[in-house]
């Protein structure tokens, strides 16, 4: 019988009946058939070997229509997004045919499909690097003060991230700006670097009447804010205060970190001299650009009085605003261009703006709400034991609901939301900050500025209703300086939730920035503003 010979490993009793039976056969093995130890010969008939090579040809067949169809060998190929349904996944560089792209989620919407999901894997890359630019901050000694760069090598950053490296040089100019990078990207050194080296440089002439003011949206960004910059500011003789209660004596301090409606208080009340301020920042812009701080945000701009750059390239003295931001929306450009002149504004901006993060693996399943809670404690129960846990919730009632289960099942964990007692609310925060909890539950007051940098994973229990939300949120976790590069995962259920998953996963799919980045702005700043001007 014709046969092809192959090599497989065989029992010792198998191994007896196969010498008796091919000796009876052909009275003698030849050369060729002695066996080799631990293995022996068999032989399979040609019609199953002319099967497989079928297969095989049916099998390389699929693959040469897939990479002619979407340009990838998908056994080369790195897996981009991957799901249960092999066909909807993914890989790098994967291109397809007008009007035919597969979203695993475009059924998500009815029920019957709980519990699938898909992932998008961590692909590259912290995007805030990059290798082209200066790897030592050794390099800027020129745009900083030697006792600035002194206590940034203090405090062991080593290594400029993109908007750090464009953004310090780019101060020596005179224009307002608006810095834009993706959430961890150091924004706040960026910012604080070169303008307290300014401040010193000023001091040590003798002015005094060249101070900085530094806006944050909530208190707990404050206060990180407020404990960098007093760190960048150590033996330099600049003087860093905190603002978190109505001063009514003169504030004498040269930088001042607080909230929007603290600052515009003492702005009214004369404890801080307005025409002294030569720096705005205002940090998370997308959000003090919003319309709920229009009323504080239109009193603070009546208050000071902008600078701007004359025809000869000269300064004309007033207050310079800076403005720092992770996203960067078409109505947010539109506000700010309309309280400052755009030939006096100069962007600075990253070049991963509005992507999905390529270094963070993102997870989606499609849920029942009664499902949430045993999900979010499987989660929990696997997660790394020195890592913590950042869930978000849509309200402080949901909040209050899921900590107290998971206390319930013996989970210990702290509550972070709009609380009437500040001081109980601080307290759940350091709580966290300082590792006596490993779990946070939080509305969106967390997803704004916070070096989380023990945050190994995020649960979007309930997924955000605004894609910059959801950009802000990812954003705890991956960040520079971060022990883990984390992960995050959202339970997706009602339809509008669908259709931002929709919009994220196409966004991947095509290679693209995520796309309807909004700006809950009306313009009544720049109309009141310019109003007062004229």
């Amino acid at each position: 019988m014709s046969a092809v010979r192959r090599m497989l490993p065989l029992c010792r009793m198998c191994q007896k009946r196969l010498v008796a039976s091919s000796s009876s056969s052909s009275g003698v093995f030849q050369n060729n058939d002695l066996p080799k130890p631990g293995l022996q010969v068999i032989t399979q008939p040609m019609k199953w070997v002319q099967q497989e090579e079928r297969r095989n040809k049916q099998v390389e067949k699929a693959y040469q229509d897939y990479e002619k169809k979407y340009g990838v060998d998908r056994r080369k190929s790195r897996l981009i997004i991957s799901s249960p349904r092999k066909e909807f996944n993914h890989y790098d560089g994967m291109r397809y045919p007008r009007g035919e792209m597969p979203l695993i989620c475009q059924y998500w919407q009815k029920n019957k499909y709980k519990d699938e999901w898909f992932t998008i894997h961590a692909s590259g890359k912290k995007p805030a690097f990059n290798d082209l630019l200066p790897k030592q901050f050794s390099h800027f000694a020129d745009s900083l003060h030697p006792k600035v760069l002194e206590n940034i090598e203090r405090l062991k950053y080593k290594r400029p991230t993109v908007v750090q490296a464009r953004a310090i040089p780019a101060f020596s100019h005179q224009q307002h700006m608006f810095i834009a990078a993706e959430t961890g990207s150091g924004k706040t050194l960026a910012v604080a670097a070169p303008i307290l080296s300014d401040l010193i440089e000023q001091k040590t002439l003798g002015r005094t009447d060249y101070k900085a003011i530094f806006l944050s949206p909530g208190k707990e960004l404050r206060n990180q804010t407020a404990a960098m910059i007093s760190n960048l500011a150590k033996d330099t003789g600049l003087s860093v205060k905190l603002i978190d209660s109505l001063e009514e004596e003169e504030v004498l301090a040269d930088v001042l970190v607080g909230t929007p409606g603290l600052v515009a208080e003492m702005m009214k009340s004369g404890a801080f001299d307005a025409a002294a301020i030569r720096f705005l920042v205002i940090d998370e812009a997308d959000m003090l650009l919003d319309d709920s701080f229009v009323p504080v945000l239109t009193d603070l701009f009546e208050s000071i009085t902008v600078g701007f750059v004359s025809l000869a390239g000269s300064r004309v003295e007033g207050t310079r605003l800076i403005f720092s931001s992770a996203t960067l929306p078409d109505g947010l450009q539109t506000l700010v261009e309309g309280v400052v002149d755009t030939k006096n504004l100069l962007y600075v901006t990253s070049d991963h703006l509005h992507q999905v993060l390529p270094h963070v693996k993102q997870t989606f399943i499609r849920v029942r709400e009664m499902d949430k809670l045993d999900k979010l404690v499987a989660i929990f129960n696997a997660k790394s034991a020195d890592g913590q846990l950042l869930v978000f919730c849509k309200d402080k009632e949901t909040v209050a609901w899921v900590s107290n289960n998971l206390a319930d099942r013996g989970i210990n964990n702290s509550q972070l939301c709009g609380m009437r007692d500040e001081e109980v609310r601080q307290a759940n925060y350091q709580r966290f900050v300082d590792g006596q909890v490993s779990l946070l539950v939080a509305t969106d007051i967390a997803a704004r500025g916070l070096d989380t940098l023990n945050v190994d994973h995020i649960v979007n229990y309930d997924f955000p209703r605004h894609m910059t939300d959801y950009v802000h949120r990812v954003g705890r976790v991956g960040r520079c300086g971060s022990r883990f590069t984390g992960q995050v995962t959202s339970f997706v259920r009602s339809p509008w939730e669908v259709e931002l998953t929709r919009i994220i996963e196409e966004a991947v799919r095509r290679n693209h920035s995520i796309p309807g980045i909004e700006a809950n702005v009306a313009g009544k700043i720049a109309e009141r503003a310019l109003g007062k001007q004229n």
